[in-house]
């Protein structure tokens, strides 16, 4: 049963870590491209140079009509282009962030980092608590709130950017044959993920207390 539980915390540890590593790389690989385009510009001796997918803006639609369909691609196993709709795309939209913009991104893909690397700590705090016997106690419960905070204040690091995105975004793109969704770029797991773990950390709270309670009667 043991063995079985720390199987299940090492693949959640995982899946945090990945989550951290792949924040970590777009934001540095973002940032290598920004870098080389400068170095590129000052190379030329051009400040009109035109940087192509430097700008990226990912947008996720929704079809006005899904019964007529009105985009394709080409299956190259067929030779023929099949019907499809857009879903999540990147787009080079030729409108510079702000440097507020600017500043928000980069604060909060750093809270979002941050917030997940603590999560992971203690997540595996939690883990060794428990492996040393200590299950329902105060210290875990505290642990729990933590990992869920934690995993919460992640998940807002990633929306805010996208939500100032999407402003903007409303303003200088349309298209007639979808409707830009922003609930289609959140993901909701670090989300639910820290309620889950802030539930957990409630049931324990309340179970201790009622022993506690019970403690003092006897």
């Amino acid at each position: 049963m043991k063995n079985r539980l720390n199987i299940l915390c090492l693949l959640v540890v995982l899946v945090l870590s990945f989550s951290v590593f792949q924040q970590v790389y777009f934001i540095a690989h973002a940032g290598m491209d920004g870098f080389r385009a400068g170095m590129d510009a000052a190379a030329q001796n051009s400040i009109e140079m035109e940087y192509k997918g430097i700008n990226m803006r990912p947008l996720a639609f929704m079809p006005k009509t899904f019964g007529v369909y009105s985009d394709s691609i080409y299956n190259t196993v067929s030779q023929s282009n099949v019907p499809m709709h857009l879903n999540m795309v990147l787009v080079d939209l030729d409108a510079e962030q702000s440097l507020f913009e600017k500043l928000v991104d980069n604060l909060c893909n750093t809270l979002s980092i941050i917030a997940k690397i603590f999560a992971v700590v203690w997540f595996i705090k939690l883990i060794i608590s428990i492996n040393k016997k200590n299950i329902f106690c105060w210290a875990n419960v505290r642990w729990l709130r933590k990992l869920g905070i934690a995993m919460i204040v992640a998940f807002v690091g990633n929306v805010i950017p996208l939500v100032m995105s999407a402003i903007t975004i409303n303003e200088i793109f349309a298209n007639e044959n979808y409707n830009l969704m922003l609930s289609g770029l959140v993901d909701s797991i670090n989300l639910v993920l820290g309620l889950v773990s802030l539930i957990v950390a409630q049931i324990f709270a309340m179970g201790l207390r009622m022993q506690e309670e019970q403690e003092l009667t006897i």
